[in-house]
């Protein structure tokens, strides 16, 4: 009767042990996916940010790219002045 109750009682512990252990894998596993998780959502601020800016840049692009055909426009009508006062 001793004796099982031993073996019954090293089976407790074991079990016990077992179940910590899964406990500890368990936690493991939930901490690992909720900083991935997180990893991710700022992966994906990144690409956003990313995206903003050149969105951004895009834009500065094609308000200088006007400037400069405005530019380009205003010296074409300041040449044909210049030619129409010339001598000819």
């Amino acid at each position: 009767m001793f004796k099982e109750r031993i073996i019954s009682y090293e089976i407790y512990i074991k079990l016990r042990i077992k179940i910590k252990l899964l406990l500890i894998d368990k936690k493991f596993l939930f901490d690992n996916t909720k900083e991935l998780s997180m990893k991710h959502d700022r992966s994906l601020h990144r690409i956003d940010d990313e995206k903003s800016l050149i969105k951004n840049k895009q834009i500065e692009i094609n308000l200088l790219n006007q400037e400069i055909q405005q530019i380009q426009d205003e010296n074409k009508k300041l040449e044909n002045i210049i030619l129409q006062y010339q001598p000819h």
